[in-house]
């Protein structure tokens, strides 16, 4: 063995007995050698603009300065009209002033014109009704809780507000909080190759020493520093060694837009993973509702989806064997890994899915209050849907509903109403009109996957809020600032609106409510026990709406729950003309 073969064999067992030095003494190294060349580079730099900047002044041409004076009695002009006196008086609101244009004529290269301007006296513009920006939503957003940095500080000219008990709430200040600093990146990455190609250090043990103070690689969806190093231009900087090794992240080709991976990514990010949701780029469910279970059943599956599907894959496997010696292209590779993962998730899904057409069951679950209960995450457990179990729904003394992963013959099973199927006495159903309608006494608004049809034209109850089945609103000035006016006649009972904001818990409702109270404007409405809606920056027309005593009001509120969410819906107390003035009674769910 040569000396140098034994001097980097000591330097690896060093550095694997010791990497946390090893990174840090490195990490030291290189901040060293930048800032010494930073300093240098900087003050050379300032130094030849601050000289080509002297230069170009020397070298400018000097400028001919303007200034608009009063004409002359000598000045050429343009006809002016009789009530201008050459002393450029005002009369009768009118005024002059001279321009000076700059001609070809030798002799005369500056002409001095004289325009006549007329003056409007216009009535004083009244101020438009204190509010705040809005940006116009027809559904809820989902916030959740503000961001731990505070943006800026909030009326910080207002020695009324208390400014310092506002900041307490925040763990720091936004602009104090450097998110990109590109001379700690390009210090980063070049310890990162040294550690790396030197000292044979892979990322991942790097990134597990937690020395640095950021990430090589990417983790939980934060860009690390070698794949920002990517999509921005780190700095080149002489004693750089970047340019003698290979990248540390190798350039990845972006996939065929039709394989087959890139379209089923494609429809995981644009479709909501919510199930009883059908909106695109939805903003009011989280990525975490919906995920795949990964409890596995003790009993086997007795239905033909699962035995089909196992058999497919049997079959498939075997496949496999015999075609060994066939010639398979990247793609084909690729789709295959593709299809045997989603396999189990298929057969997951259709299991879910296969008991919808077996005959609902005789026996129903006992009433369940459901008044601003928050819909839990669809159960998962072996058994029957009980506490001891502990079933998510029991515990939160909610029905089970079509995500959840017990039986179809559960008796928390919720399982809408027949209303359209019923007649009395031969007559036209009524459809989900009055109470004995299960749903509308649970207020819930009916699913059209769970409830019989119910009569065109004559159902109250069916996707009003699903469909916006809502009335056309106009914002204008009231009697009490801006309020909401209807340009259509609504009947009792009709759907107005949805009142729709950001969805924020608790802790959000408390922060913000300082400066609330500061404006004396509140645009919070309570949802249920874990979320409230606030309007004041995301929302739409009911925001205006004013308020007004129970007994003179001409709208009421209710909340229903509407495919697994709850819904703030304005709907009308009485048969409400066209252009009349809506209002409700704020009640306690406001803060005002």
């Amino acid at each position: 063995m040569s000396a140098r073969d034994t001097n980097s064999h000591d330097t690896s067992s060093q550095v694997e007995a010791q990497p946390e030095a090893t990174i840090r003494a490195v990490y030291k190294q290189v901040w060293k050698e930048y800032y010494e060349w930073e300093t240098a580079s900087t003050s050379t730099k300032l130094l030849l603009n601050t000289i080509e900047t002297e230069e170009k002044k020397a070298n400018r041409p000097s400028t001919l300065c303007l200034h608009a004076t009063m004409p002359s009695s000598d000045s050429s002009s343009w006809p002016l009209p009789d009530d201008i006196a050459n002393n450029g008086c005002t009369v009768d609101d009118i005024e002059s002033f001279t321009l000076y244009q700059l001609s070809d004529d030798v002799d005369q290269p500056l002409q001095e014109v004289i325009v006549g301007a007329e003056v409007l006296t216009l009535p004083e513009f009244a101020p438009c009704p204190a509010y705040e920006a809005c940006t116009p939503m027809p559904t809820n957003i989902l916030q959740g809780d503000d961001p731990d940095d505070m943006p800026f500080i909030p009326f910080a000219d207002d020695p009324e507000f208390d400014a310092a008990e506002h900041c307490s709430e925040y763990d720091r200040f936004a602009w104090q909080v450097n998110n990109v600093d590109p001379d700690l990146n390009a210090i980063l990455l070049e310890t990162a190759v040294r550690l790396h190609y030197v000292y044979n250090l892979p990322i991942a043990h790097i990134d597990e020493a937690a020395v640095l103070p950021k990430a090589l690689n990417n983790y939980n969806g934060t860009c690390g520093v070698i794949w920002i190093s990517t999509q921005n231009d780190i700095v080149d900087w002489p004693a750089s060694s970047r340019s003698k090794y290979p990248p540390l992240l190798p350039s990845l080709s972006a996939p065929d837009a039709g394989d087959l991976r890139s379209r089923l990514q494609d429809n995981m990010t644009i479709i909501c993973p919510k199930s009883t949701c059908n909106q695109a780029l939805c903003f009011t469910h989280s990525e975490s509702i919906c995920a795949i279970f990964s409890r596995q059943k003790k009993s086997p599956t007795r239905n033909w989806w699962a035995c089909s599907l196992s058999s497919a894959r049997s079959r498939l496997s075997h496949l496999l064997l015999v075609v060994q010696d066939v010639s398979w292209s990247a793609s084909d590779r690729a789709e295959l890994r593709v299809l045997l993962q989603a396999i189990p998730f298929m057969r997951k899904v259709l299991d879910s899915k296969a008991g919808q057409d077996i005959a609902r069951p005789n026996t129903r679950a006992n009433s369940i209050s459901l008044a601003h209960k928050m819909e839990n995450d669809p159960c998962d457990h072996d058994g029957p849907c009980t506490a001891d179990k502990q079933c998510a729904c029991t515990l939160n003394k909610t029905y089970c509903t079509q995500s959840c992963r017990c039986g179809f013959q559960c008796a928390r099973r919720w399982w809408g109403c027949d209303c359209g199927h019923k007649s009395s006495r031969g007559k036209r159903p009524a459809g989900c009109t009055t109470a004995a309608c299960p749903c509308r006494s649970a207020n819930r608004e009916c699913d059209p996957e769970l409830c019989a049809p119910c009569v065109k034209h004559t159902c109250r109850n069916c996707q009003r809020l699903t469909l916006s089945f809502a009335q056309e609103l106009e914002v204008k000035k009231s009697g009490f600032g801006m309020g909401v006016f209807l340009t259509e006649p609504a009947r009792e009972g009709d759907l107005i609106a949805e009142y729709t904001g950001e969805l924020i818990f608790e802790p959000t409702f408390l922060t913000r409510g300082a400066i609330e109270r500061h404006r004396g404007r509140n645009y919070v409405y309570g949802l249920n026990q874990s979320f409230s809606v606030d309007g004041t920056y995301v929302g739409n027309e009911t925001r205006f709406i004013n308020h007004a005593p129970k007994q003179k009001a001409n709208g009421k509120v209710t909340i229903p729950l509407v495919n697994g969410d709850h819904r703030i819906g304005v709907f009308a107390r009485k048969a409400i003309p066209a252009g009349s003035e809506l209002f409700i009674d704020y009640g306690p769910e406001f803060g005002l």
